[in-house]
């Protein structure tokens, strides 16, 4: 798997054959946490997190993910609203980008005890407000918005597109139908 230091030196190159100005933002003299890459003249931008090391166990990956969100999150504070961001999850050929939407949307339980059907979290909603769009990058790049972003911050799917210069797949939600065997009684 490519290091994450040589993918966003490669990422940085594929984004500026499109549109000039994408710095690393680790390299700007600038105070407080920086994020991995930016472009001040249109105002976006973008970090990277490895995709979580969870293995099949979803608490433990739901958890890490939490810890990306908020690692993310925090950076993102620190550029003023008028930027949209974009958290970037660095996949490999076997990630499910159903699964790491899974996992960031707050795992679903079921209880046969308390009748209850619905979406856990291991982290509080607020800290993804400022992370705008996801984008997961496996064998080719998948987008969903963040539906707790602050809207400023959000950017589309067709411009994620128009500045990658490929197209980008949707990641389909998992909802709890998807679940679903019986009914629990």
């Amino acid at each position: 798997m490519i290091s994450e230091a040589e993918y966003k030196k490669n990422l940085i190159q594929k984004l500026n054959q499109q549109n000039n100005g994408w710095i690393d933002g680790d390299k700007e003299i600038k105070p407080g946490n920086k994020v991995d890459i930016i472009n001040h003249k249109l105002k976006i931008a973008i970090e990277i997190k490895d995709e979580v090391k969870g293995g099949n166990s979803l608490e433990k990956g739901n958890k890490q993910s939490g810890d990306h969100l908020r690692s993310a999150n925090k950076k993102f504070k620190n550029y003023s609203n008028k930027y949209r961001t974009i958290l970037l999850i660095k996949g490999n050929d076997n990630t499910l980008p159903e699964i790491v939407r899974y996992r960031i949307d707050g795992l679903i339980i079921f209880s046969k005890f308390h009748n209850y059907l619905g979406r856990v979290n291991k982290y509080k909603e607020s800290i993804k407000k400022e992370i705008g769009s996801f984008l997961i990058f496996a064998d080719k790049y998948y987008y969903f918005s963040n539906e707790d972003a602050l809207t400023n911050r959000i950017i589309c799917k067709q411009e994620i597109e128009k500045i990658l210069n490929e197209s980008v797949e949707d990641v389909k939600k998992i909802c709890a139908e998807d679940f679903l065997i019986t009914k629990i009684h």
